[in-house]
C-alpha cells in the first residue's frame, strides 16, 4: 500500500524493506506540503537511494513505486 512521511521514515530504519509490485508506493511528502520532515528521513533517504535522488524524492514529494524502489535500492525486494 502507500506509505508517507512517517511511515516511510520508520521503513527506512528497518534492515529489510519489501514491496508488492501492484500496490507500493513510497513518497516524503512533508516539503510539498511545507513542512520539515522528521524521523530521519531526510539522513536514511540518501545512504539507500544515493543523494541526487533523495534530493528529487523529499523535494518533489515524488511517488516511488515498489520496482523502481528496488532497482534504486530503497526496497530489498518488489514481489509480486
Amino acid at each position: 500500500g502507500r506509505v508517507g512521511g512517517g511511515g516511510s521514515e520508520i521503513a527506512m530504519a528497518c534492515d529489510l524493506r519489501f514491496a508488492a509490485t501492484e500496490t507500493a508506493v513510497m513518497n516524503q511528502m512533508e516539503v510539498p506540503i511545507g513542512i520539515i520532515p522528521g524521523g530521519g528521513g531526510t539522513q536514511r533517504l540518501p545512504e539507500l537511494v544515493g543523494y541526487s535522488r533523495a534530493l528529487e524524492l523529499i523535494v518533489g514529494g515524488l511517488d516511488l513505486d515498489a520496482t523502481t524502489g528496488e532497482k534504486w535500492g530503497y526496497f530489498n525486494r518488489a514481489l509480486p
